[in-house]
């Protein structure tokens, strides 16, 4: 119990003063619906005594009609609160959580399921929600507010009722809480079920391909249904159980109400008890009923969302990589070395080393090519450069600064990737181009990046033009295309280095001319370091590294490489570069 409720206020915490708000705006909501109760039974009984007596007083009457009718602004101006507060705790939610997602470390992004992050910010920050907005409105103030206030009043019209309602809430309370760890467990299993679920149908989505390609159709489908079908076993389990809970503070109220009038008839025959007063009573035992038979109900619904807190609270303890806020920005100038690796070893894991006393300088405005096996730390290299790791021994200079005493974000800020497979967002091209800068940028400056680019003169060619929409993943476009555009992006940058990682691997010849063409027209304005595996892509580098197991074995032009009669030439005999 006690890590339940350490769960719920670190979850309640992420509202801050917006899930205040929705509390306080819940509780004048609740409080004005039991003065709507007490003034109607109030009038109730008033009308009964007066008739019974023969007189009529309209002015009390009139009195407790505009008690009543005061009850409704209070009710509308509680549930505004509510709803305001509520709604601006899940955006804060939502923002806490891709903002956490997108400071994770690169591991622990590349370990992780895109299907599990996709059930996080949907499934359980759903569920997170609505326990901001109307879950904790309607599951604990509005019946406990209104219960106790009722119970109070009660107590103050006649004790023995009182006790009646209180005997009959502990009742129900136990027999609720009976429920609630097989109500916990089976929620448990059905969210674990649902992500499977999710993560299942990421997976066939992602490679709709291969599983047509294979006829696999009926193999990836029936698993999917085995999983959904393992979900909704557990998820009826649960809810039968919390409907028999139901079922049995249902029965509760109604006997509480068969109590109140039977006792009261009996009172009003054997005793001077005023049987009026039980119409008064009545809306107030339902109140208080509610509020008992709630307990084991709201219980059960913060197990339920406790199992949704728990995992988002998991991804959010998760460690983020080093931002360095701390520490000044890096500013460049013209030093004669711009990027310098020294003796830098590094490995995924501490058991297994991928680069090893890796040293070497990079000039200004250079182009520099990356060769070697698959495996052989060419993309780890440019990975510890854009800062996703720390080297484990060594130091990483830009214009002779170690990257380590300066703010990881004033690094990345110089330098723009190109990726193998460049991601494109579902937007127009001229959004997608636009994303490469995070200051001002005009159409003429787009225009100028695609030319440069080599992806104008097909832009111009579609009928809108730079406001195409690409597609999920820029699935309208070919490969081609995408990388050209993903240039253009880079282009777009002020960073004076540019990384790009096997940019034409996977592309016909004509697309690689094209991006060929795109390196030339850019290669006197940027550092450029590429890895490719392409004789073409990088003959007319500047400078061959060429690596073998996260070892440099050799280093220089194309010419004086092919002269050492060494590793390279072996790679270029075989075009295996």
């Amino acid at each position: 119990m006690t890590n339940v409720f350490k769960t719920m206020r670190r979850i309640s915490k992420i509202g801050s003063w917006a899930f205040v708000g929705a509390i306080l705006g819940g509780c004048v909501a609740s409080l004005a619906n039991f003065g709507l109760n007490f003034t109607f039974g109030k009038m109730t009984q008033i009308s009964i005594e007066q008739a019974t007596a023969g007189t009529f007083d309209l002015q009390i009457l009139l009195t407790i009609t505009g008690l009543f009718l005061l009850m409704f602004p209070l009710l509308v101006m509680g549930q505004t609160g509510n709803l305001m507060g509520g709604l601006n705790a899940e955006k804060r939610l939502k923002e806490h959580m891709i903002h956490h997602i997108l400071r994770q470390k690169e591991a622990t992004i590349r370990a992780s399921h895109t299907g599990d992050m996709m059930t996080l910010l949907t499934s359980d920050a759903d569920v997170i929600n609505n326990y901001y907005f109307q879950g904790f409105n309607y599951m604990f103030i509005h019946p406990t507010v209104g219960g106790l206030a009722a119970l109070i009043t009660t107590f103050f019209v006649d004790v023995r009722f009182g006790v009646i309602a209180v005997v009959l809430g502990i009742v129900s309370v136990w027999v609720a809480t009976r429920y609630a760890d097989a109500i916990q467990t089976d929620y448990v299993s059905a969210r674990n079920f649902q992500n499977k679920a999710t993560n299942h149908v990421s997976d066939i989505i992602a490679n709709e391909t291969m599983v047509r390609l294979y006829n696999a159709q009926n193999t990836v489908v029936d698993d999917y249904r085995e999983l959904n079908q393992a979900h909704a076993k557990a998820l009826i389990n649960a809810e039968v159980k919390k409907h028999r809970v139901t079922m049995w503070n249902d029965g509760f109220g109604a006997l509480g109400k068969i109590l109140f009038v039977g006792i009261g008839f009996y009172l009003a025959l054997t005793t001077d008890f005023e049987f009026a007063k039980v119409m008064l009573l009545l809306p107030l035992q339902a109140s208080i009923g509610y509020m008992f038979g709630n307990f084991g109900v709201a219980w059960n619904y913060i197990l339920e969302v406790q199992t949704s807190a728990d995992r988002i609270l998991t991804m959010l303890d998760m460690e983020c990589e080093e931002g360095r806020i701390d520490r000044q920005d890096l500013s460049l100038g013209k030093g004669h070395d711009l990027i310098t690796f020294d003796q830098v070893q590094f490995g995924y894991q501490p058991d297994h080393t991928i680069l090893k006393s890796v040293d070497f300088t990079i000039s200004p405005q250079s182009k520099v090519a990356f060769v070697g096996e698959s495996g052989s730390g060419k993309s780890t290299i440019f990975q510890l450069l854009l800062g996703f790791y720390k080297p484990d021994h060594g130091r990483i200079l830009l214009d002779g600064k170690d990257v380590q005493d300066y703010s990881l974000q004033s690094v990345r800020n110089q330098i723009c990737y190109v990726q193998q497979e460049s991601p494109l967002f579902n937007t127009t091209i001229r959004e997608n181009i636009r994303l490469g800068s995070k200051g001002i940028v005009s159409d003429a400056m787009i225009e100028a990046a695609a030319h440069k680019a080599a992806i104008h003169d097909f832009i111009v060619s579609l009928p809108q033009g730079y406001d195409t929409h690409v597609g999920e993943q820029g699935g309208m476009l070919s490969g081609g295309q995408r990388q050209r555009i993903a240039i253009a992006r880079a282009l777009i940058s002020e960073a004076p280095i540019l990384i790009m990682n096997e940019p034409t691997s996977a592309l016909d010849s004509e697309s690689e001319q094209l991006i060929q063409k795109a390196i030339a027209n850019i290669q006197n304005e940027k550092t450029i370091l590429i890895a490719a595996h392409r004789l073409s892509t990088i003959r007319d580098a500047d400078k061959i590294i060429v690596l073998n197991q996260g070892v440099i074995v050799e280093m220089g032009t194309h010419d004086s490489l092919l002269t050492e009669h060494g590793v390279y030439e072996r790679f270029v005999q075989s075009q295996h570069i």
